[in-house]
Formats: structure tokens, sequence, C-alpha cells
């Protein structure tokens, strides 16, 4: 804490030299001389400060804040208490619980954590990432807790329908295959193409129906 503090101080000197000298005199105690003389800092000298694990582990809780602010925003709006939700996570990333209070404070949550392993029911609403390495998390709540109920599909599953409409489109639309590609081989291509937007525009409609009607009720 003192480097910071120390460091900080220089840094800011050229901007604040008179306030900057007082308290650099408070900090070394007078014993280190003016601040005007003191060596910049550098950047080897924040290097041995570095700890791999307390920064991949600083990494997951941030991505986890991230992902868990976004999920009450999508699926609790209008809902004034800390809504519920449960986390779950691999074996390997427990040590997050250590800090859920600070997670719950900067989400506004209350937050249950589990070990991930079990399938999210129809009675549920969840999304899944990758929270470091290949290692998925998921966080999920009841439907008769959330704020917004989408009971066809969860945005999950319509991003995953998105993805393989896109993917579908660009072979569809690859010259290579619309030059050297057999006709029934690029009609049978087309009416897929179809019918995925097809679902996929009905999917969007009738989930926008379904929160408007949520939000007039």
């Amino acid at each position: 804490m003192r480097y910071v503090l120390c460091t900080s101080v220089k840094l800011a000197h050229p901007f604040l030299p008179f306030v900057t000298e007082e308290m650099w005199g408070v900090l070394t105690e007078n014993k280190e001389g003016l601040l005007i003389e003191a060596k910049l800092p550098l950047l080897n000298d924040i290097a041995k400060f570095k700890h791999d694990t307390i920064s991949h582990q600083m990494e997951k809780i941030l991505k986890l804040i991230k992902q868990v602010r976004s999920f009450k925003t999508r699926y609790f709006q209008g809902v004034k208490e800390p809504p519920n939700i449960l986390v779950e996570i691999h074996k390997n990333d427990m040590d997050i619980v250590n800090v859920h209070s600070y997670i719950e404070n900067l989400s506004a949550t209350k937050l249950k954590f589990e070990i991930l392993g079990r399938r999210l029911t129809s009675d549920n609403i969840g999304i899944l990432f990758d929270i470091e390495g290949g290692r998925s998390c998921r966080i999920s709540c009841s439907r008769a807790d959330a704020g917004v109920v989408i009971p066809i599909m969860d945005e999950v599953r319509l991003g995953k329908l998105q993805t393989k409409l896109s993917k579908l489109k660009k072979q569809y639309e690859n010259p290579a295959f619309q030059q050297h590609a057999p006709e029934d081989a690029k009609e049978k291509l087309r009416r897929k193409v179809a019918y995925k937007y097809y679902f996929f525009r009905n999917s969007v409609v009738t989930i926008f129906l379904l929160y408007c009607i949520h939000r007039l009720n």
C-alpha cells in the first residue's frame, strides 16, 4: 500500500507540485529527501508485484460480475429487491466463493454457488459462458422469479440459432459454392437457409411480443 501511495504521489507531482511535496514528506517522514529529486517509477519496478495466480482469479471474478450484471439487466427489469441467482461453476473455480459477498455487492444480487453438473430445466432461465481455460460457468434463475419471462426460447439458444443461420448463409453466398455446386445442392441449401431464417425471425417476434405483454401487465 505504501508503494502504491508513493508511486501515485510521484506521478501526480508534475501537476500538483506543492501538494504532492507535502504528501511525500508525510509518507516518507522526511527521510528520503525532496520529491522533486526522487526517481520516477519504472515498469520493471511494478513487475515484481505481479502475481499470476491472483491475476487469473481477478480476471475470473471480473468476468463473473460482468455476466451477473448483464443477466440481471436482461431478466430482472423492474425488480427492486436483489434477485436470487444461481451460479454453477467448475470445481476448480470454487475459490470464487471466498469473495461471493464482494460479487454480490457489486452486482446487487443474492448469489448461490454450486458445482456445475445438472441440466437446466424448462422452469429456469440460464446462460452458459467460458470463465477460464475452457471451463464453463452457468448463471440461472427461476422463470417465476424473473421480471421478464421468455417461455418459448431463451437467449442462449436464440444466439446459437443466429450463429448457425449466419454460417449457412455464408456457405450459400460463397462464390465457389455458387459456381461449382450442382443445382439441386444449391436449391437444398437455399431452402435450409430460408427455413432457418423463418424460424429465427418468428422466434424473435414471439419473444418481443411476450416481452411487450409482460411490460403492459
